[in-house]
């Protein structure tokens, strides 16, 4: 398992994924950026703990009162 991980980890570098997480780019195209599975950039996402990153495309914030 550990050698998954590390191939996983030389596959897909964190920085350039945290950039283009950051960016808002879609998995399946950062899977194409570093030509693997998009199964591989969300295991890669799940280890590196940026799946938070990943998250904040999708949320929707609230506008109150008090933002006017």
């Amino acid at each position: 398992m550990e050698a998954y991980g590390c191939a996983t980890a030389t596959l897909v570098s964190f920085a350039g994924l945290e950039a283009m997480l950051a960016r808002q780019t879609h998995i399946a195209r950062i899977a194409e950026h570093f030509a693997v599975e998009v199964d591989v950039v969300q295991e890669r996402i799940g280890a590196t703990n940026l799946d938070d990153l990943m998250n904040a495309q999708f949320r929707q914030f609230a506008i109150t009162p008090e933002a006017y």
